[in-house]
């Protein structure tokens, strides 16, 4: 990228960037990595785990979508560029879906469903995402977001969900939407909802706004006022430390930071 490239670059985000709850996490978690990742561009390597994810995901679009159990778990696989993934693994998790073949032709249930709204009304941060499954059922409004960690964990243990459902509250003009997190690799007690209301959505909308708000004027402090990266763009120690693609960066600039979650770059 050349510098005047990389000029246009960071205009934009400061005036057109349009963020995603995965977008404002990884802010939150370290706002050192969002740097390295969304300004100087700075691609993270494919993962098994995030690549099985992107799969599994897709062969189960597929399915709701008419196709075969063959065709959807190839149209998943070429989804990866037919990635290196466990084929075994990934026909498991896909079956533990247990959805209904071509479902998602009825009239009351969409896949990949995106939306992109205005977090404060025109003007400010936009928020925008991709909902797995959306159904309506006799006057009521849900959605599905699978899961393939190896951990579980509660709807309202992140905003995630909160913020699909505010959403969904303005698409259908519904002032309660049930958001589930279906988890693929378990047996037992692997679906788990929550009903979303009013309060729970505006949490989250604020907490996106927040960060959003946060982000933008770091931006520009660092680019227009010219204050230090290390100010509006510091390392945050996690526990993702240890799988960050940025970490021997990281090391030189703020090794305190790794020393202190037990992460020691060679």
């Amino acid at each position: 990228m050349t510098d005047e490239e990389f000029k246009q670059h960071v205009e934009n985000l400061m005036k057109n960037q349009v963020f995603s709850y995965s977008r404002l996490k990884l802010f939150e978690g370290c706002p050192f990595r969002w740097y390295l990742k969304y300004v100087e561009n700075h691609e993270e390597i494919d993962s098994m785990p995030l690549m099985l994810g992107k799969a599994v995901h897709k062969a189960i679009e597929e399915k709701l979508l008419g196709k075969s159990d063959k065709e959807a778990l190839l149209q998943g696989w070429k989804e990866v560029d037919y990635y290196a993934i466990d084929l075994v693994e990934y026909e498991t998790l896909f079956q533990r879906a247990n959805v209904v073949r071509g479902d998602a032709l009825r009239p009351n249930t969409e896949v990949e469903k995106h939306f992109i709204f205005p977090l404060d009304g025109d003007g400010s941060p936009k928020l925008q995402g991709f909902i797995d499954m959306v159904q309506q059922i006799f006057g009521t409004h849900s959605f599905t977001d699978w899961k393939s960690n190896r951990l579980k964990y509660e709807p309202m243990d992140n905003m995630q969900l909160a913020l699909y459902a505010w959403a969904l509250s303005i698409i259908y003009n519904v002032p309660k939407v049930t958001g589930t997190l279906f988890f693929l690799r378990f047996f037992k007690d692997n679906a788990k909802s929550q009903l979303f209301t009013k309060v729970e959505m505006e949490e989250a909308r604020s907490w996106a706004l927040d960060l959003a708000n946060e982000i933008q004027g770091n931006l520009e402090k660092h680019f227009l006022q010219h204050m230090p990266l290390e100010e509006c763009f510091p390392a945050k120690g996690n526990p993702g430390c240890s799988n960050c693609p940025f970490a021997i960066r990281c090391s030189v600039q703020y090794p305190n930071i790794l020393k202190s979650e037990g992460v020691f770059v060679l």
